[in-house]
């Protein structure tokens, strides 16, 4: 067992982690820098402006880690 540390999880569990830890603070981080830009307090803001904030968060989200743009729908609002 030399060289192993007990109770450390695997290496590549541990880089999934961190992945999921970068992923997740893209994706708030982008959340937030919409919500800014369009002004939109979340707690206050109709269903609409939530669909669109959402869908605005996840376009640019998925545009931000590099997902080809032909596989980026916008799905606009629902009606």
């Amino acid at each position: 067992m030399a060289g192993k540390i007990v109770g450390c999880p695997p290496k590549n569990i541990q880089e999934e982690y961190w992945e999921g830890q970068r992923n997740s603070e893209l994706w708030y981080n982008t959340f937030f820098e919409i919500c800014r830009k369009y002004n939109i307090q979340w707690s206050k803001a109709t269903e609409k402006d939530r669909d669109f904030v959402t869908e605005m968060t996840r376009v640019t989200y998925q545009n931000r880690i590099g997902v080809p743009k032909e596989q980026i729908h916008f799905f606009g609002p629902r009606i």
